[in-house]
């Protein structure tokens, strides 16, 4: 697991980054860990927000950085599952 802590001058925002190796239930663990995930504190908004580099467009917010990842995680799950789902129905 790789963490990078800093002060953004702009927003004053503490920025944690994290590569992590979650236990998924239904899909294999190999095919969620592959993910980068990143849980940013907003001063602005006062929750966590989670983001995922390989999905941008997806995020989630919470009160704590650990229900932040695993929401985020949650979510990319679920993406890439509806993904391997559409893609056999067009093949």
């Amino acid at each position: 697991m790789s963490i990078w802590l800093s002060r953004s001058q702009e927003s004053f925002s503490r920025l944690v980054s994290v590569v992590c190796k979650p236990h998924t239930s239904n899909m294999k663990r190999n095919e969620i860990e592959k993910y980068t995930y990143r849980i940013m504190w907003s001063d602005e908004d006062e929750v966590f927000i989670g983001l995922c580099t390989e999905f941008p467009s997806l995020s989630w917010l919470a009160s704590t950085s650990g229900k932040t990842l695993k929401g985020i995680q949650s979510v990319v799950k679920e993406c890439v599952s509806d993904m391997s789902k559409t893609m056999k129905n067009y093949q």
